[in-house]
């Protein structure tokens, strides 16, 4: 019990750490609700508040849950329930609340100016450069980088008309959107990405807790990932949900890295997940894993004699086999995402 114990202990550590540091955030002010979702259905709408999720505060828009208690934006209280029974499992993954659930929070309009050119993607070869504007696509004027996104997802291996502007210079550029794939639907993409904007002070929320308060939240923290991690696994297992979420060693290094460079915080609070994450696969009841020990131990202690050596011989090599299996389909899919 010991490894992953001390993943577990290391998680509360490190959640416990970020709280006591303090979690600044986006104010948790629904921005766009989908048209159609389940959000919708069940009357919510941009502006809302959202105040608190089950009965647990809700400070910034990272903490949301699954049932959510709202101010509107009229400034009455109200409480609405959603009807997750008409959201697919296969919709349950980290974009759940904006893609599954429909709602999306608060961000300042973004202007469609490019930032990175990614070098052999069909912007690059079309000739478009960091800071060129786009004015429109296909005759369809842009006026938010959302527009962009809209119009280039939904173009697929067909030639789009892009009007920028370069350096005040009216422009026109053709560019053909590769084909990706985002779940279970088929997209464009150019390799673009776009120029981060400022948010505004009075949108910024800073959550921190006193040292008791921390651990408490820490705790609690590492629980729930534990179980949602483990929930997550069984609902692969049986076919509820697509395996491409698992992720192998590629995935991590580039997410390490992603979170390193956005902060000290993202980069602890990445490093718990992935302790959570260990320490729950450690425990798993196969053979070669801490799990699989505790496993041998256990039928040990009701039997009153060990494990006859055959079946440990058998149940290793089953344990080598399922392990080797999942090491493969994560590298599988971590290549699936380098490669699309």
């Amino acid at each position: 019990l010991a490894g992953p114990m001390f993943n577990f202990l290391f998680a509360i550590a490190a959640y416990s750490l970020v709280f006591a540091g303090g979690i600044e955030g986006l104010s948790p002010v629904v921005g766009k609700v989908v048209e159609g979702s389940v959000a919708q259905k069940d009357g919510f709408r941009s502006g809302d508040l959202l105040l608190s999720v089950d009965g647990r505060k809700l400070s910034i828009w990272q903490e949301q849950r699954l049932y959510l208690f709202i101010q509107t934006s009229d400034g009455r209280k109200v409480t609405r329930s959603l009807n997750l029974a008409d959201v697919p499992m296969s919709k349950i993954d980290a974009r759940l609340v904006a893609r599954g659930i429909g709602l999306i929070a608060w961000y300042p309009t973004v202007p469609p100016v490019i930032d990175q050119v990614v070098n052999g993607k069909p912007a690059f070869n079309s000739g478009l450069k960091h800071g060129d504007l786009i004015t429109a696509i296909d005759g369809e004027k842009t006026g938010s980088w959302d527009d962009v996104v809209r119009l280039i997802s939904a173009s697929p291996g067909r030639q789009l008309k892009l009007d920028i502007s370069r350096n005040g210079n009216p422009e026109s550029v053709f560019v053909t959107p590769e084909k990706a794939m985002d779940g279970d639907r088929e997209v464009g993409r150019i390799g673009i990405s776009v120029q981060p904007v400022a948010i505004p002070e009075d949108r910024k929320v800073m959550v921190s807790y006193g040292p008791l308060k921390s651990l408490y939240k820490g705790t609690e923290t590492t629980w729930m990932m534990s179980v949602l991690t483990l929930r997550m696994l069984v609902k692969m297992v049986t076919l509820e949900i697509s395996s491409k979420n698992i992720s192998g060693p590629i995935t991590i290094a580039q997410y390490a890295g992603k979170s390193a460079q956005v902060g000290f915080s993202s980069f602890i609070l990445f490093l718990a997940i992935v302790s959570v994450s260990l320490g729950v696969l450690n425990l798993l009841p196969v053979p070669l894993l801490d799990g699989g020990h505790l496993l041998y131990y256990s039928i040990e202690a009701v039997t009153r004699k060990p494990v006859p050596e055959k079946v440990m011989i058998l149940g290793q090599q089953v344990g080598i086999l399922l392990l080797f299996l999942l090491m493969s389909l994560a590298v599988y899919n971590d290549l699936g995402r380098l490669f699309p």
